[in-house]
């Protein structure tokens, strides 16, 4: 970086250092406040990702820190769904991000249900379960 720039990014990384490290390290909470680099985390599914620019707006799981290099926890996506489906009857379709009731007549074709457990709408679902 340039003298200039490189002042700025060492006086905000600075700052950064007084808050808590939530994640890995400190260039990886910089960065994922603040939205200068399509790094992202995902609280609920325990997710890093890098933002796509495509026309679908996907994005590539990482797995370990750019910066640091520390291994990322496994998500926790396949067990999310297993759990609203083996407990709730509910399932949750990843691309589109909906939520179906599947406790119906296999005959039926699942509806749309807005009676997802609130747990599950944030990373409380995992914590609670010590994963």
């Amino acid at each position: 970086m340039s003298g200039g720039k490189k002042e700025i990014y060492e006086e905000k990384m600075g700052k950064k250092q007084d808050a808590k490290i939530v994640h890995c390290c400190k260039n990886m909470e910089y960065f994922l406040n603040e939205k200068k680099v399509l790094i992202f985390y995902n609280p609920i599914f325990r997710e890093y990702f890098i933002g796509l620019r495509s026309y679908k707006d996907g994005k590539h799981a990482i797995y370990y820190c750019p910066w640091c290099g520390k291994q990322f926890s496994p998500s926790l996506i396949d067990t999310y769904i297993t759990i609203l489906s083996d407990k709730y009857d509910i399932s949750f379709d990843v691309p589109t991000g909906k939520y179906f009731d599947i406790s119906s007549n296999e005959f039926d074709f699942p509806r749309e249900t807005e009676s997802t457990p609130e747990e599950f709408k944030t990373d409380e679902w995992w914590k609670k379960r010590n994963l």
